[in-house]
Protein backbone atom coordinates (compact mmCIF):
# COMPACT_ATOMS: atom_id res chain seq x y z
CA UNK A 1 0.00 0.00 0.00
CA UNK A 2 1.35 3.42 -0.98
CA UNK A 3 1.29 6.15 1.15
CA UNK A 4 -0.74 9.21 -1.29
CA UNK A 5 -2.92 11.88 0.09
CA UNK A 6 -4.28 15.39 -0.04
CA UNK A 7 -5.57 16.36 2.84
CA UNK A 8 -7.58 19.34 1.83
CA UNK A 9 -9.17 17.32 -1.31
CA UNK A 10 -10.48 15.06 1.68
CA UNK A 11 -11.51 17.83 3.43
CA UNK A 12 -13.24 19.50 -0.04
CA UNK A 13 -15.34 16.09 -0.84
CA UNK A 14 -16.52 15.57 2.91
CA UNK A 15 -17.57 19.00 3.23
CA UNK A 16 -19.18 18.24 -0.36
CA UNK A 17 -20.47 15.02 1.13
CA UNK A 18 -21.96 16.84 3.86
CA UNK A 19 -24.88 17.75 1.74
CA UNK A 20 -25.15 14.87 -0.03
CA UNK A 21 -25.57 12.98 3.39
CA UNK A 22 -28.43 14.97 4.82
CA UNK A 23 -30.39 14.99 1.17
CA UNK A 24 -30.05 10.77 2.00
CA UNK A 25 -32.46 11.92 4.90
CA UNK A 26 -35.93 13.43 5.03
CA UNK A 27 -36.10 17.23 4.31
CA UNK A 28 -37.82 17.91 7.48
CA UNK A 29 -34.85 15.94 9.76
CA UNK A 30 -33.53 19.21 11.33
CA UNK A 31 -29.07 18.43 11.37
CA UNK A 32 -28.04 17.96 15.41
CA UNK A 33 -25.59 20.03 17.32
CA UNK A 34 -23.73 16.53 17.05
CA UNK A 35 -24.40 16.23 13.28
CA UNK A 36 -23.04 19.75 12.53
CA UNK A 37 -19.69 19.75 14.94
CA UNK A 38 -19.38 16.05 13.20
CA UNK A 39 -19.04 18.32 9.91
CA UNK A 40 -17.98 21.51 11.38
CA UNK A 41 -16.91 24.13 8.66
CA UNK A 42 -13.97 22.22 7.27
CA UNK A 43 -15.07 18.51 7.92
CA UNK A 44 -13.88 16.27 10.54
CA UNK A 45 -10.52 16.81 11.41
CA UNK A 46 -7.67 14.31 9.88
CA UNK A 47 -6.47 11.87 12.89
CA UNK A 48 -3.59 13.30 14.97
CA UNK A 49 -0.33 11.39 13.67
CA UNK A 50 1.70 9.62 16.27
CA UNK A 51 4.31 11.08 18.00
CA UNK A 52 7.92 10.00 16.72
CA UNK A 53 8.87 7.05 19.10
CA UNK A 54 12.42 6.87 19.72
CA UNK A 55 14.37 10.60 18.75
CA UNK A 56 17.98 9.47 17.81
CA UNK A 57 20.73 10.48 19.93
CA UNK A 58 22.68 13.74 19.63
CA UNK A 59 25.85 13.82 21.39
CA UNK A 60 29.08 13.21 20.40
CA UNK A 61 30.06 10.03 18.27
CA UNK A 62 33.07 7.42 19.43
CA UNK A 63 35.21 5.70 17.35
CA UNK A 64 33.29 2.77 15.94
CA UNK A 65 32.30 0.47 12.84
CA UNK A 66 28.88 0.23 12.35
CA UNK A 67 27.04 -2.60 11.52
CA UNK A 68 26.69 -4.31 7.67
CA UNK A 69 23.90 -2.03 5.85
CA UNK A 70 21.43 -3.02 2.94
CA UNK A 71 23.43 -2.95 -0.45
CA UNK A 72 21.68 -0.49 -1.83
CA UNK A 73 21.61 2.18 1.19
CA UNK A 74 24.48 4.80 1.09
CA UNK A 75 26.52 5.01 4.14
CA UNK A 76 26.12 7.98 6.61
CA UNK A 77 28.08 6.84 9.22
CA UNK A 78 26.96 6.37 12.42
CA UNK A 79 26.09 9.03 14.41
CA UNK A 80 24.07 12.33 13.36
CA UNK A 81 27.06 14.78 13.38
CA UNK A 82 28.74 12.07 10.57
CA UNK A 83 26.03 12.85 8.34
CA UNK A 84 25.90 15.18 5.68
CA UNK A 85 23.26 18.36 5.94
CA UNK A 86 19.60 17.54 4.97
CA UNK A 87 16.88 19.94 4.14
CA UNK A 88 13.44 19.30 6.30
CA UNK A 89 12.49 15.45 6.06
CA UNK A 90 9.08 14.18 5.43
CA UNK A 91 8.43 10.91 6.36
CA UNK A 92 5.66 8.66 5.53
CA UNK A 93 3.11 8.76 8.35
CA UNK A 94 0.85 5.98 10.05
CA UNK A 95 -1.99 8.17 10.41
CA UNK A 96 -1.88 8.60 6.43
CA UNK A 97 -3.52 5.00 6.23
CA UNK A 98 -6.65 6.02 8.09
CA UNK A 99 -6.88 9.08 6.16
CA UNK A 100 -6.30 6.96 2.95
CA UNK A 101 -8.86 4.57 4.19
CA UNK A 102 -11.17 7.87 4.78
CA UNK A 103 -11.04 9.35 1.29
CA UNK A 104 -12.20 5.88 -0.48
CA UNK A 105 -15.27 6.13 1.79
CA UNK A 106 -15.77 9.40 0.53
CA UNK A 107 -15.55 7.98 -3.00
CA UNK A 108 -17.38 4.81 -2.49
CA UNK A 109 -20.40 6.85 -0.53
CA UNK A 110 -20.73 9.43 -3.87
CA UNK A 111 -20.75 5.81 -5.74
CA UNK A 112 -23.84 4.97 -3.34
CA UNK A 113 -25.63 8.07 -4.02
CA UNK A 114 -25.99 6.86 -7.55
CA UNK A 115 -26.49 3.54 -7.53
CA UNK A 116 -29.80 1.82 -7.63
CA UNK A 117 -28.51 -0.95 -6.49
CA UNK A 118 -27.29 -0.75 -2.72
CA UNK A 119 -29.12 -1.48 0.34
CA UNK A 120 -31.46 0.72 2.51
CA UNK A 121 -29.04 -0.51 5.06
CA UNK A 122 -25.99 0.49 3.59
CA UNK A 123 -27.47 3.84 2.60
CA UNK A 124 -29.01 4.49 5.81
CA UNK A 125 -25.47 3.66 8.04
CA UNK A 126 -23.87 6.26 5.63
CA UNK A 127 -26.57 8.64 6.32
CA UNK A 128 -25.96 8.29 10.43
CA UNK A 129 -21.83 8.59 9.90
CA UNK A 130 -22.15 11.48 7.67
CA UNK A 131 -24.26 13.33 10.01
CA UNK A 132 -22.37 12.23 13.25
CA UNK A 133 -24.50 9.55 14.83
CA UNK A 134 -21.42 7.15 15.34
CA UNK A 135 -22.98 4.34 17.09
CA UNK A 136 -25.97 4.19 14.65
CA UNK A 137 -23.71 3.84 11.67
CA UNK A 138 -22.04 1.23 13.04
CA UNK A 139 -24.92 -0.92 13.51
CA UNK A 140 -26.96 -0.68 10.47
CA UNK A 141 -23.51 -0.58 8.60
CA UNK A 142 -22.21 -4.28 10.20
CA UNK A 143 -26.10 -5.07 9.06
CA UNK A 144 -26.31 -3.79 5.55
CA UNK A 145 -25.93 -7.12 2.98
CA UNK A 146 -23.86 -5.08 0.73
CA UNK A 147 -21.02 -3.77 3.72
CA UNK A 148 -18.21 -5.36 1.91
CA UNK A 149 -18.30 -4.26 -1.70
CA UNK A 150 -14.93 -5.50 -3.95
CA UNK A 151 -13.14 -5.84 -0.56
CA UNK A 152 -13.69 -2.67 1.17
CA UNK A 153 -15.73 -2.88 4.00
CA UNK A 154 -17.43 0.21 5.12
CA UNK A 155 -18.13 -0.80 8.26
CA UNK A 156 -14.65 -1.39 9.01
CA UNK A 157 -13.71 1.79 7.78
CA UNK A 158 -16.32 4.03 9.23
CA UNK A 159 -15.09 2.55 12.63
CA UNK A 160 -11.59 3.63 12.08
CA UNK A 161 -12.52 7.07 10.92
CA UNK A 162 -14.40 7.68 13.78
CA UNK A 163 -11.85 5.97 16.17
CA UNK A 164 -8.94 7.85 14.26
CA UNK A 165 -11.55 11.25 15.40
CA UNK A 166 -11.32 10.06 19.09
CA UNK A 167 -7.28 10.43 18.87
CA UNK A 168 -7.37 13.54 17.55
CA UNK A 169 -10.24 14.68 20.24
CA UNK A 170 -7.67 13.00 23.13
CA UNK A 171 -9.62 9.99 23.83
CA UNK A 172 -7.50 7.20 23.06
CA UNK A 173 -9.65 4.31 25.38
CA UNK A 174 -12.56 4.92 23.31
CA UNK A 175 -9.97 5.14 20.07
CA UNK A 176 -8.55 1.56 20.70
CA UNK A 177 -12.65 0.28 21.55
CA UNK A 178 -13.36 1.13 17.72
CA UNK A 179 -10.45 -0.19 16.54
CA UNK A 180 -10.62 -2.91 17.91
CA UNK A 181 -14.35 -3.18 16.24
CA UNK A 182 -12.57 -2.28 13.03
CA UNK A 183 -9.98 -5.27 13.08
CA UNK A 184 -12.86 -7.49 14.99
CA UNK A 185 -14.83 -6.72 11.45
CA UNK A 186 -12.03 -6.81 8.87
CA UNK A 187 -8.71 -8.77 10.76
CA UNK A 188 -6.85 -8.84 7.51
CA UNK A 189 -6.79 -5.08 6.83
CA UNK A 190 -3.69 -3.22 8.26
CA UNK A 191 -4.90 0.21 9.15
CA UNK A 192 -6.92 -1.61 11.91
CA UNK A 193 -4.32 -2.42 13.73
CA UNK A 194 -2.37 0.40 12.87
CA UNK A 195 -5.23 2.08 14.94
CA UNK A 196 -4.43 0.07 17.73
CA UNK A 197 -1.03 0.20 17.77
CA UNK A 198 -1.14 4.21 17.90
CA UNK A 199 -3.94 3.93 20.41
CA UNK A 200 -1.71 1.52 22.85
CA UNK A 201 0.63 4.00 22.34
CA UNK A 202 -0.85 6.97 23.75
CA UNK A 203 -2.32 4.71 26.72
CA UNK A 204 1.67 3.82 27.36
CA UNK A 205 1.10 0.05 26.76
CA UNK A 206 4.12 -0.27 24.85
CA UNK A 207 3.88 -4.16 24.40
CA UNK A 208 0.26 -4.09 23.39
CA UNK A 209 1.57 -1.22 20.86
CA UNK A 210 4.81 -3.46 19.46
CA UNK A 211 2.10 -6.04 19.18
CA UNK A 212 -0.10 -4.69 17.13
CA UNK A 213 2.36 -3.11 15.30
CA UNK A 214 3.45 -6.52 14.18
CA UNK A 215 0.25 -7.62 12.84
CA UNK A 216 -0.04 -4.78 10.62
CA UNK A 217 3.37 -5.35 9.36
CA UNK A 218 2.56 -9.18 8.47
CA UNK A 219 -0.76 -7.92 6.78
CA UNK A 220 1.16 -5.09 5.14
CA UNK A 221 5.03 -6.30 4.96
CA UNK A 222 5.88 -3.94 1.64
CA UNK A 223 4.15 -0.43 3.45
CA UNK A 224 7.19 2.05 4.54
CA UNK A 225 5.26 3.67 7.17
CA UNK A 226 4.70 0.53 9.20
CA UNK A 227 7.90 -0.70 8.38
CA UNK A 228 9.25 2.56 10.11
CA UNK A 229 7.10 2.76 13.06
CA UNK A 230 7.90 -1.27 14.08
CA UNK A 231 11.33 -1.00 13.49
CA UNK A 232 11.78 1.88 15.84
CA UNK A 233 9.28 0.03 18.51
CA UNK A 234 11.60 -2.60 18.31
CA UNK A 235 14.79 -0.83 18.37
CA UNK A 236 14.80 -1.40 22.57
CA UNK A 237 13.66 -4.76 22.65
CA UNK A 238 16.11 -7.87 22.13
CA UNK A 239 13.97 -8.39 18.73
CA UNK A 240 17.09 -6.46 16.97
CA UNK A 241 16.73 -8.54 13.58
CA UNK A 242 13.41 -7.63 13.44
CA UNK A 243 13.76 -3.86 13.87
CA UNK A 244 16.43 -3.96 11.32
CA UNK A 245 14.70 -6.29 8.68
CA UNK A 246 11.59 -3.58 9.69
CA UNK A 247 13.89 -0.61 8.59
CA UNK A 248 15.31 -2.66 5.35
CA UNK A 249 12.13 -2.09 4.01
CA UNK A 250 11.63 1.24 4.82
CA UNK A 251 14.68 2.62 3.69
CA UNK A 252 14.38 0.76 -0.05
CA UNK A 253 12.25 3.57 -0.41
CA UNK A 254 13.48 6.07 1.40
CA UNK A 255 17.05 5.73 1.62
CA UNK A 256 18.62 8.98 1.58
CA UNK A 257 16.55 9.12 5.01
CA UNK A 258 20.07 9.89 7.20
CA UNK A 259 18.87 9.26 10.51
CA UNK A 260 17.30 6.15 10.35
CA UNK A 261 19.79 4.98 8.63
CA UNK A 262 21.82 6.12 10.93
CA UNK A 263 19.93 4.26 13.38
CA UNK A 264 19.55 1.00 11.34
CA UNK A 265 23.45 1.63 11.87
CA UNK A 266 23.63 1.32 15.37
CA UNK A 267 21.13 -1.57 15.46
CA UNK A 268 23.20 -3.51 13.59
CA UNK A 269 26.20 -3.32 16.08
CA UNK A 270 24.43 -3.51 18.61
CA UNK A 271 22.55 -7.08 17.90
CA UNK A 272 26.06 -8.04 17.15
CA UNK A 273 27.81 -7.27 20.27
CA UNK A 274 24.43 -8.11 22.21
CA UNK A 275 24.40 -11.25 20.17
CA UNK A 276 24.67 -14.19 23.24
CA UNK A 277 24.35 -12.21 26.03
CA UNK A 278 21.99 -14.03 29.23
CA UNK A 279 18.70 -12.75 29.81
CA UNK A 280 16.86 -12.83 33.38
CA UNK A 281 14.01 -10.84 34.31
CA UNK A 282 11.71 -9.59 36.77
CA UNK A 283 8.50 -8.89 35.45
CA UNK A 284 8.75 -6.15 32.86
CA UNK A 285 12.49 -5.72 33.42
CA UNK A 286 14.39 -7.36 31.50
CA UNK A 287 18.84 -7.41 32.02
CA UNK A 288 20.57 -8.91 29.01
CA UNK A 289 24.33 -9.80 30.35
CA UNK A 290 27.54 -11.30 29.67
CA UNK A 291 27.67 -14.94 31.59
CA UNK A 292 30.87 -15.19 30.68
CA UNK A 293 32.49 -11.91 32.39
CA UNK A 294 29.92 -10.94 35.11
CA UNK A 295 29.04 -13.25 38.28
CA UNK A 296 25.25 -14.09 37.93
CA UNK A 297 25.35 -12.86 41.89
CA UNK A 298 26.23 -9.12 40.84
CA UNK A 299 23.65 -9.82 37.50
CA UNK A 300 21.07 -10.84 40.28
CA UNK A 301 21.77 -7.67 42.31
CA UNK A 302 21.89 -5.03 39.33
CA UNK A 303 18.52 -6.42 38.65
CA UNK A 304 16.76 -6.05 41.56
CA UNK A 305 18.17 -2.30 42.03
CA UNK A 306 17.00 -1.32 38.78
CA UNK A 307 13.66 -2.49 40.10
CA UNK A 308 13.61 -0.69 43.41
CA UNK A 309 15.14 2.21 41.49
CA UNK A 310 12.22 2.21 39.18
CA UNK A 311 9.69 1.97 42.36
CA UNK A 312 11.43 4.80 44.08
CA UNK A 313 11.54 7.10 41.12
CA UNK A 314 8.51 6.55 40.34
CA UNK A 315 7.62 8.05 44.28
CA UNK A 316 9.77 10.73 43.67
CA UNK A 317 8.45 11.68 40.26
CA UNK A 318 4.44 11.07 41.29
CA UNK A 319 4.15 9.37 38.42
CA UNK A 320 3.08 5.99 37.51
CA UNK A 321 6.00 3.29 37.31
CA UNK A 322 7.34 2.61 33.92
CA UNK A 323 5.69 -0.38 32.51
CA UNK A 324 8.57 -2.04 30.75
CA UNK A 325 12.78 -1.41 31.00
CA UNK A 326 15.49 -3.20 28.93
CA UNK A 327 19.00 -3.41 30.49
CA UNK A 328 21.91 -4.43 28.64
CA UNK A 329 25.70 -5.25 30.51
CA UNK A 330 28.34 -4.97 28.01
CA UNK A 331 31.34 -7.05 28.43
CA UNK A 332 33.94 -3.84 27.92
CA UNK A 333 33.32 -0.10 28.13
CA UNK A 334 34.17 0.18 24.52
CA UNK A 335 31.46 -1.77 23.68
CA UNK A 336 29.13 0.92 25.31
CA UNK A 337 30.75 3.41 23.66
CA UNK A 338 30.26 1.18 19.93
CA UNK A 339 26.56 0.74 20.14
CA UNK A 340 25.87 4.83 21.50
CA UNK A 341 26.18 8.72 20.23
CA UNK A 342 27.60 9.42 23.87
CA UNK A 343 30.84 10.98 25.14
CA UNK A 344 33.90 8.68 26.04
CA UNK A 345 33.40 9.81 29.81
CA UNK A 346 29.80 7.89 29.71
CA UNK A 347 29.72 5.32 32.23
CA UNK A 348 25.71 4.30 31.36
CA UNK A 349 23.46 5.79 29.37
CA UNK A 350 19.42 5.56 28.74
CA UNK A 351 18.51 6.14 25.32
CA UNK A 352 15.95 3.89 25.46
CA UNK A 353 17.57 0.72 26.52
CA UNK A 354 19.67 1.05 29.96
CA UNK A 355 23.19 0.45 28.69
CA UNK A 356 26.01 -0.11 31.50
CA UNK A 357 29.14 -2.05 31.12
CA UNK A 358 30.49 -5.01 33.33
CA UNK A 359 33.33 -3.07 35.36
CA UNK A 360 30.98 -0.21 36.81
CA UNK A 361 28.69 -3.12 38.02
CA UNK A 362 31.42 -5.10 39.80
CA UNK A 363 31.38 -1.90 42.76
CA UNK A 364 28.39 -1.47 44.40
CA UNK A 365 28.57 2.09 45.27
CA UNK A 366 29.10 2.86 41.48
CA UNK A 367 26.45 0.19 40.76
CA UNK A 368 23.88 2.11 42.83
CA UNK A 369 25.05 5.65 41.75
CA UNK A 370 24.86 4.49 37.67
CA UNK A 371 21.78 2.64 37.82
CA UNK A 372 20.05 4.75 40.00
CA UNK A 373 21.08 8.09 37.72
CA UNK A 374 19.98 6.28 34.54
CA UNK A 375 16.72 4.86 36.06
CA UNK A 376 15.77 7.95 36.63
CA UNK A 377 15.62 9.37 33.15
CA UNK A 378 14.34 5.84 31.94
CA UNK A 379 10.89 7.29 34.87
CA UNK A 380 10.89 10.73 33.60
CA UNK A 381 11.25 10.14 29.85
CA UNK A 382 8.53 7.50 30.16
CA UNK A 383 5.65 10.50 30.57
CA UNK A 384 6.00 11.16 26.99
CA UNK A 385 6.54 15.32 27.55
CA UNK A 386 9.73 17.25 27.25
CA UNK A 387 11.76 18.74 29.79
CA UNK A 388 14.87 20.47 29.65
CA UNK A 389 18.05 19.22 30.35
CA UNK A 390 19.07 20.55 33.30
CA UNK A 391 16.06 19.23 35.05
CA UNK A 392 16.47 15.46 33.66
CA UNK A 393 20.39 16.00 35.19
CA UNK A 394 20.02 17.73 38.15
CA UNK A 395 17.19 15.12 39.27
CA UNK A 396 18.86 12.08 38.04
CA UNK A 397 22.08 13.23 40.33
CA UNK A 398 19.64 14.25 43.25
CA UNK A 399 17.64 10.80 42.84
CA UNK A 400 21.41 9.27 42.72
CA UNK A 401 22.78 10.57 45.55
CA UNK A 402 25.72 12.62 44.19
CA UNK A 403 27.35 14.83 46.06
CA UNK A 404 31.03 14.31 45.51
CA UNK A 405 33.85 16.32 45.62
CA UNK A 406 34.27 17.09 42.09
CA UNK A 407 30.46 18.87 42.92
CA UNK A 408 32.29 20.79 46.13
CA UNK A 409 35.29 21.82 43.91
CA UNK A 410 32.87 23.65 41.40
CA UNK A 411 30.85 24.65 43.92
CA UNK A 412 33.54 26.54 45.68
CA UNK A 413 34.70 27.78 41.65
CA UNK A 414 31.46 29.12 41.40
CA UNK A 415 31.05 31.03 44.99
CA UNK A 416 34.10 32.21 45.12
CA UNK A 417 33.85 34.29 41.38
CA UNK A 418 30.55 34.88 42.15
CA UNK A 419 29.43 32.85 38.95
CA UNK A 420 26.99 30.72 37.43
CA UNK A 421 25.60 30.48 33.87
CA UNK A 422 22.44 32.24 33.49
CA UNK A 423 19.34 30.26 33.99
CA UNK A 424 17.87 30.63 30.27
CA UNK A 425 21.61 29.83 28.14
CA UNK A 426 21.81 26.42 30.73
CA UNK A 427 20.26 24.50 28.29
CA UNK A 428 22.20 25.52 25.31
CA UNK A 429 25.12 24.26 27.68
CA UNK A 430 24.65 20.80 27.37
CA UNK A 431 24.13 20.95 23.79
CA UNK A 432 27.88 21.51 23.08
CA UNK A 433 29.38 19.19 25.38
CA UNK A 434 31.72 16.73 24.38
CA UNK A 435 34.22 16.81 27.25
CA UNK A 436 33.96 15.17 30.92
CA UNK A 437 35.61 19.20 32.17
CA UNK A 438 33.09 20.71 29.81
CA UNK A 439 30.29 18.63 31.44
CA UNK A 440 31.11 19.21 34.90
CA UNK A 441 29.89 22.84 35.69
CA UNK A 442 26.60 22.36 33.19
CA UNK A 443 25.95 19.27 35.05
CA UNK A 444 26.84 20.32 38.58
CA UNK A 445 24.87 23.69 38.63
CA UNK A 446 21.96 21.43 37.67
CA UNK A 447 22.09 19.60 41.05
CA UNK A 448 22.17 22.91 42.67
CA UNK A 449 19.48 24.31 41.11
CA UNK A 450 17.21 21.23 41.88
CA UNK A 451 18.69 21.25 45.08
CA UNK A 452 17.51 24.40 45.95
CA UNK A 453 14.15 23.90 44.89
CA UNK A 454 13.47 21.11 47.43
CA UNK A 455 15.58 23.13 50.04
CA UNK A 456 13.39 25.84 49.46
CA UNK A 457 9.40 24.14 48.66
CA UNK A 458 9.88 20.69 49.51
CA UNK A 459 9.38 17.32 47.61
CA UNK A 460 6.84 18.45 46.34
CA UNK A 461 8.90 20.99 44.11
CA UNK A 462 9.57 18.02 41.85
CA UNK A 463 5.92 17.02 41.70
CA UNK A 464 4.81 20.41 40.61
CA UNK A 465 7.34 20.40 38.10
CA UNK A 466 6.49 16.97 36.52
CA UNK A 467 2.88 17.78 36.85
CA UNK A 468 3.40 21.39 35.13
CA UNK A 469 5.44 19.44 32.06
CA UNK A 470 3.00 16.47 31.96
CA UNK A 471 -0.41 18.94 31.25
CA UNK A 472 1.41 20.87 28.72
CA UNK A 473 3.70 23.66 30.38
CA UNK A 474 6.03 25.20 28.40
CA UNK A 475 9.47 23.35 29.06
CA UNK A 476 11.37 27.12 29.14
CA UNK A 477 9.23 28.15 31.89
CA UNK A 478 9.80 25.25 34.14
CA UNK A 479 11.92 27.19 36.61
CA UNK A 480 9.75 29.50 37.19
CA UNK A 481 7.16 27.42 37.68
CA UNK A 482 8.74 25.66 40.37
CA UNK A 483 10.68 28.39 41.99
CA UNK A 484 7.05 29.82 42.85
CA UNK A 485 5.65 33.17 43.23
CA UNK A 486 8.93 34.69 45.19
CA UNK A 487 10.76 33.46 42.58
CA UNK A 488 14.65 32.23 42.53
CA UNK A 489 17.70 34.06 40.67
CA UNK A 490 21.20 33.81 40.96
CA UNK A 491 21.83 34.74 44.12
CA UNK A 492 19.52 32.68 45.79
CA UNK A 493 21.88 30.00 44.14
CA UNK A 494 24.95 31.15 45.28
CA UNK A 495 23.76 31.55 48.91
CA UNK A 496 22.54 28.11 49.11
CA UNK A 497 25.57 27.06 47.84
CA UNK A 498 27.34 28.83 50.27
CA UNK A 499 24.88 27.64 52.73
CA UNK A 500 25.54 23.98 51.35
CA UNK A 501 29.41 24.28 51.77
CA UNK A 502 29.68 24.80 55.16
CA UNK A 503 28.06 21.10 55.67
CA UNK A 504 30.18 18.84 55.83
Amino acid sequence: MRTRFRPLLILILLVALAGWGLRLAPRSAPQSPESRAWMGADGPPPPEEAPELYPEATMTRPGTTAGPAPAELPFFGFCPEDAPATGPLRRPSLAALLTIGQQEMVDRARAVRRSRDTSDELRAGLRAFFSGDARHALRVLSEAPDRIDDGFDFAATAAQALGARQLHEGNAEEALRLAEHATALAPQEPAGHVLVAIAQQRLGDEPAHREALLRARQLGPDEPSIALATGRALAHTPQLSDALRSLDVYLREHSQDVPIAQLRARLSTQRDIQHGLTESRRGDVRLLWPSGMLDEAVANATLDEIVDSLEAAARTTGMPRRRELLAVVYREHSELLAVTCVPTWTQGVFDGTLRLHVASLRRPRERTRVVRHEVLHAQVRSGGFPAPQWFHEGLAQHFAGEDGKGHRRTFAVMLANRTYVPFPSLEGSFLVISQGSDARFAYHQSLAMIELLVDRRGPRAIHAGIDFLRTGGDAKLLWEHMAGPRGLDGDDLLAYIERRLRTP
